[in-house]
Parts: structure tokens; C-alpha cells; sequence
């Protein structure tokens, strides 16, 4: 396949075959490849969320999800005693840290239990991280929560599942971080990432990196044939096991290409 966008960087390829098989892949320039690592230190991207949806809120008195996104005494309040959030981001981001902050009153209708999801499309989630008995001690108290995540998602949902006892469920604000940019890891950036939807299946996630093959020792490194590695994403990607197999099959294709002869 072929593009040409007339010299506009292209961020996104979605189409649909004869068949009615469904592509979409968000893609990274050749500069972009050069992506920075990321450290320990922390960036509020808050700001970066274009839009907040919630299963249910209180408009009548403007206790809506919109709220959450800003720095007030302001809440979102819920009619039940679990509900959804779901963030978009104006671009994909690799959320690792979140802090919900609770609301001015009634500690029963804090979250108890809930499970961060992140998603490519806003229809396929996969869960990144799970609570269960968490407390607010006080009123307007931001607890934090930090997870692996290496994975750029551009929505991700807060699938609060149980409250504090109430028939309500509330909160303040709801923020999230990314770890850091620092140095260059060319190696951790995917050439591309999206999923693929066959003809009434279910989506499958799906990661791209460009990889060199061997070097003979006779030929410039700079010449060697590329070879694209393709790995499925789903929940057991997230494991060390997956981790490894993936590895396995990066060993077995460097091992097995051809190389230049000089």
C-alpha cells in the first residue's frame, strides 16, 4: 500500500475490503521513531483530554462530567452506585498515573472499586488497572495511582463498579499523568499500532515495529534489509509470558533472514 498526502504527515489509515474487514492504524513518522524514553518523573496531560462522558450525571444542577476536568471545588455526580467515565484525549497518550479527587460531601458515594480501561477506538477496551476497597478519608482528598502502561490509548474509560455504600457515586476531578520523556529509544516506538475488525469478529489490537536483520560483518550496518514485526495485542500481551514469546519470535527472524552478501 502505498500513501501520498502531499507532504502532510500522516497520522491515521482506516479502511474496509470488499469483504467488510475493518483496518485502522495510527502511524509514526520516520522522525518520530527517535521517540524519547520514558523515566520516573511525571507530566500532568489533564489539559490534553478534549471530552468527558459519563453514564449518568445531574445536569439539573450542573453536577456534570465536565467538571472533572477542572481545577474548582466542583463535582460530577452520578444517580447510582456505579457508573462510567470515559476521556478522550485529543491524541494518544501513555497514561501511567491518575488521582481521582473526592467530593464535598457524603463519603458513602466515594468510588470503592474500579478498573482503568484504555482503548484505541472507544469500542475495544483493555483494562490497565484494577482498585478494590479504596477509601477517601477526607473530602476533597486526590489519592494516586500509578501503573505500568507503555501503550498510547486515545480514550480511557474509569469503570467504577462499586461506591462507598450510597445510592450515588461522586467525584471532584479526575487528572492524569505520563512519565517523562528523556534520551532516545528508538527501539520501544511502534511503527505503527491500531487493530483489525474481520467481518462480524471482534477487534484485534495490533503493534508494528520495523526491525534490521543480521549483520554478516561484510556489509554496511546502515544497508541492512528491514523486516516488519507484527504482534497481536490482547490481555495476555500485558504478561511477561507474552512478552517472551514475542521475544522468541524476534529471535527466530533474525536468525533466519537472509543477509547481503558483499
Amino acid at each position: 500500500m502505498l500513501l501520498d498526502a502531499g507532504g502532510v504527515p500522516v497520522g491515521r489509515v482506516t479502511w474496509t475490503d470488499t469483504l467488510g474487514n475493518t483496518t485502522s492504524l495510527a502511524l509514526s513518522s520516520a522522525a518520530s521513531r527517535g521517540t524519547p524514553a520514558l523515566s520516573g518523573e511525571l507530566r500532568d496531560i489533564t489539559g490534553t483530554v478534549t471530552g468527558v462522558r459519563a453514564s449518568d450525571e445531574f445536569d439539573a444542577v450542573g453536577e456534570v462530567a465536565d467538571n472533572l476536568l477542572r481545577k474548582s471545588r466542583s463535582k460530577w455526580l452520578a444517580q447510582d452506585a456505579s457508573a462510567e467515565l470515559d476521556f478522550t484525549f485529543e491524541s494518544p497518550a501513555v497514561v501511567s498515573d491518575y488521582r481521582p479527587t473526592s467530593a464535598n460531601d457524603f463519603p458513602g458515594r466515594d468510588p470503592r472499586a474500579w478498573a482503568l480501561q484504555g482503548s484505541h477506538d472507544g469500542l475495544s477496551w483493555t483494562t490497565l488497572d484494577t482498585r478494590s476497597g479504596e477509601r477517601f478519608m477526607r473530602r476533597f482528598e486526590t489519592n494516586e495511582y500509578t501503573f505500568a502502561n507503555t501503550t498510547p490509548y486515545r480514550h480511557y474509560r474509569l469503570n467504577i463498579t462499586e461506591n462507598s455504600g450510597d445510592g450515588e457515586t461522586q467525584l471532584s476531578r479526575v487528572e492524569f499523568f505520563t512519565a517523562e520523556a528523556t534520551g532516545s529509544s528508538a527501539e520501544e516506538v511502534a511503527d505503527f499500532i491500531g487493530y483489525h475488525i474481520p467481518a462480524g469478529g471482534d477487534p484485534v489490537g495490533y503493534r508494528g515495529t520495523t526491525v534490521p536483520g543480521p549483520w554478516s560483518g561484510t556489509e554496511p550496518q546502515d544497508t541492512r534489509r528491514e523486516g516488519l514485526l507484527v504482534g497481536a495485542l490482547g490481555e495476555t500481551a500485558r504478561g511477561l509470558d507474552e512478552a517472551a514469546r514475542l521475544i522468541g519470535k524476534l529471535a527466530t527472524y533474525l536468525a533466519t533472514t537472509p543477509t547481503h552478501q558483499a
